[in-house]
């Protein structure tokens, strides 16, 4: 293996390793010595790689988010029908937070958290063109409705629903199946889509 090959192993070691510790521990309950520690390298190898917390937090939310939306832009932005593409968008993060723990962790840690500086950069680097796309996405949905508050609807839908997975399989009624990522993919986007054109209806009929 070449030196460059061997750093980019090692570097890769890194970030998985620490999006983990942050979405079991939180950023400020992971220090570097851990890092070093779950990585199997020492201290000195870590600031090697980056040269402070900050810097490794930064890379480790593009490697854990940034990978997570490549397939987005084709999903949303495709050539099929707007049913389609938001069903399928649907489906995609409903199979992210359900079988991709330690992105849905990490997702829940920095809400809670509530770190400006961290947020911001989440929103800057990460999220931005993705929320972009799927405001486009609802504004060939609904043209009259607000395509930011929608998309933030879609969003908070399906994020809850899965970051109460814990309480919500205590509660009466639960089934096995509420956990199934297509099964709740198909309810979500009948429930949105459904209710988008009554809303719609509802504009026009008013007018």
């Amino acid at each position: 293996m070449s030196v460059g090959s061997a750093q980019t192993t090692t570097r890769n070691i890194i970030l998985r390793e620490t999006a983990t510790l942050f979405a079991m521990d939180g950023y400020a309950g992971v220090s570097m010595r851990d890092i070093a520690n779950a990585a199997g390298i020492t201290p000195a190898a870590l600031y090697h790689h980056f040269r402070d917390k900050s810097e490794l937090y930064r890379a480790t939310m593009a490697y854990a988010f940034g990978s997570k939306m490549s397939d987005l832009p084709s999903i949303v932005l495709g050539e099929a029908p707007i049913e389609e593409r938001f069903t399928g968008f649907v489906l995609w993060f409903c199979r992210l937070m359900a079988t991709d723990v330690i992105y849905a962790r990490l997702m829940q840690r920095e809400m809670l958290d509530g770190d400006d500086d961290r947020l911001y950069f989440l929103t800057e680097e990460v999220f931005r063109e993705p929320f972009k796309q799927t405001m486009v996405m609802m504004e060939e949905i609904a043209p009259k409705g607000d395509a930011h508050q929608l998309s933030m609807f879609v969003f908070g839908l399906i994020f809850g629903y899965f970051a109460f997975s814990p309480t919500r399989r205590l509660q009466t009624g639960f089934r096995p199946e509420h956990d199934d990522p297509e099964k709740v993919a198909r309810d979500v986007s009948q429930l949105v889509l459904h209710g988008l054109k009554a809303f719609a209806g509802m504009e026009a009929a008013a007018q």
